[in-house]
């Protein structure tokens, strides 16, 4: 007896006695596609069932010997050639196209016209208030009611939500950009633009606006104070939970 090779189950030194075959994947990782086995090769040598998925169309097999001899003709070359022109003008195109709805992103997203509700501080509180219980409960979390007498980091924070989901068509846009080129950073960008106008148009919330948008906004001197007061309430308030 001799011993098995990996693809071999006859005696060393003597041809092959079965014919070499290849499938039509085998065929595509060579290079060759459809178009080229249709008109190089035409019918196939031979038919099998599908083994492995039996449910499958009968795997179509070509000698080997045939695939080479035509691998050397120049109808093949000429074939492959334009096979690779179609597929790198094919990448252009998906390259470009991709280009253009990156910038279409851009382009929704730098046109957003930011407007805020024009509300005093203590209005602004109230509704901000209004709207967070109305959230919780529509949840059915037990929270504790936001009132105006709550903690002022506390405030801040539904304060910017408040602020940022009132901005006429953000939400829409935000949810829109799903699965567009460049999505994150479309978004990360949007709310970037709008922290940034909640921190001009109301500067005590600028820390808020800054921890949110976990990005430096670069706060003026009064802007960098608050920033400093508001992490010494928050630390507090924290110890205040443990006791």
């Amino acid at each position: 007896m001799w011993e098995h090779g990996t693809d071999q189950d006859y005696p060393p030194g003597q041809p092959d006695p079965r014919p070499r075959t290849l499938t039509k994947a085998g065929l595509k990782a060579r290079g060759w596609t459809d178009k080229m086995v249709r008109e190089l090769l035409g019918e196939a040598d031979e038919r099998r069932p599908n083994t492995r998925y039996p449910h499958h169309a009968d795997m179509h097999l070509y000698l080997l010997s045939r695939v080479e001899e035509v691998e050397r003709t120049d109808a093949f070359f000429e074939l492959l050639d334009q096979s690779e022109k179609r597929k790198e003008a094919g990448a252009k195109a998906g390259a470009k196209a991709k280009e253009a709805r990156l910038a279409r992103t851009t382009s929704q997203v730098e046109g957003l016209e930011i407007v805020l509700p024009n509300l005093e501080a203590d209005e602004l509180i109230r509704q901000a208030c209004q709207n967070y219980n109305a959230w919780a409960e529509a949840q059915g979390a037990e929270r504790e009611r936001a009132t105006p007498e709550r903690d002022e980091w506390f405030l801040n924070f539904i304060s910017v939500n408040f602020l940022r989901y009132s901005v006429p068509g953000y939400r829409e846009l935000y949810d829109g950009l799903h699965k567009q080129p460049g999505a994150a950073e479309g978004r990360r960008r949007l709310d970037e633009r709008i922290y940034q106008t909640i921190a001009q148009t109301h500067p005590h919330l600028f820390v808020e606006c800054e921890r949110q948008n976990k990005r430096k906004l670069f706060p003026t001197p009064q802007q960098q104070a608050a920033r400093e007061r508001m992490a010494v309430q928050r630390e507090e308030a924290k110890k205040k939970k443990r006791r």
